[in-house]
């Protein structure tokens, strides 16, 4: 297998990040020489503990790191950065807090993007594929017809940022279009910034969600979000 980028936005909760790093190393992520990590650590979190405790779960975990530590945090620049890093043709997008709750082969999902040109992304289900609104997010199934044993996805009419296996190509198209003071999430759904650049260019790619009816991941931030007093909303760009 082709070594694949893996790019984390962290803050300073290194128990989290282990917990993540983990679950993913002992479900997907199996031989780290297929691996390279880049990752964000913004300064914000358990005032205990520093940027270097982060670190040093990163490199527990993998062996080529590539790491930042900015002054101040920023969420939309910390995905701007990591993205901005990236090298190898696929990246697995992934924040620090979340778990793998099952086995999944690299390769199943690698086989979408190989077997579909226009598919540019394949999201881990986290069960709720709607986010809320069937009126407006209508997956479509589409079932493998061959090689049945990997699986099945559902195409998917948005980008997300939960655990998520990117093209490069998309990444670097984005990244040079993306606006700092604007979730990164947010801004890239079709229509919703007003830019003409980045609708140019979501109109040209598909999105799926892989194993879509089962809960493959699950958030490990919330309780800690609510402990800090931070309510993440959906145009969340800054951590405070």
């Amino acid at each position: 297998m082709k070594k694949i980028d893996i790019v984390t936005t962290a803050t300073i909760r290194p128990e989290i990040l282990d917990q993540t790093y983990r679950s993913f190393c002992e479900n997907l992520f199996k031989n780290k020489e297929d691996y390279r990590l880049i990752i964000n650590i913004d300064p914000v979190g358990n005032k205990n503990k520093n940027a270097e405790d982060v670190l040093n779960v990163a490199k527990k975990y993998f062996d080529d790191v590539v790491y930042n530590v900015p002054e101040s945090s920023s969420f939309t620049k910390a995905v701007m950065w990591c993205w901005s890093q990236v090298e190898n043709d696929y990246v697995f997008h992934l924040e620090d807090d979340w778990a793998l709750k099952q086995e999944v082969k690299m390769s199943d999902i690698v086989y979408i993007l190989d077997s579909y040109e226009k598919i540019c992304s394949v999201r881990l289900s986290k069960g709720n594929i709607y986010g809320g609104n069937k009126r407006l997010f209508k997956p479509q199934p589409c079932e493998y017809i061959k090689h049945c044993d990997r699986g099945k996805f559902m195409l998917f009419p948005r980008i997300s940022l939960n655990p998520t296996l990117f093209r490069k190509k998309f990444i670097k198209g984005a990244v040079d279009l993306m606006f700092c003071n604007r979730n990164p999430e947010s801004q890239l759904v079709y229509g919703f910034v007003g830019s003409e650049e980045i609708d140019n260019l979501l109109s040209i790619w598909d999105h799926s969600v892989y194993l879509d009816n089962k809960i493959m991941v699950t958030d490990l931030g919330r309780t800690w979000r609510s402990k800090m007093g931070i309510k993440r909303k959906s145009d969340f760009v800054k951590w405070g």
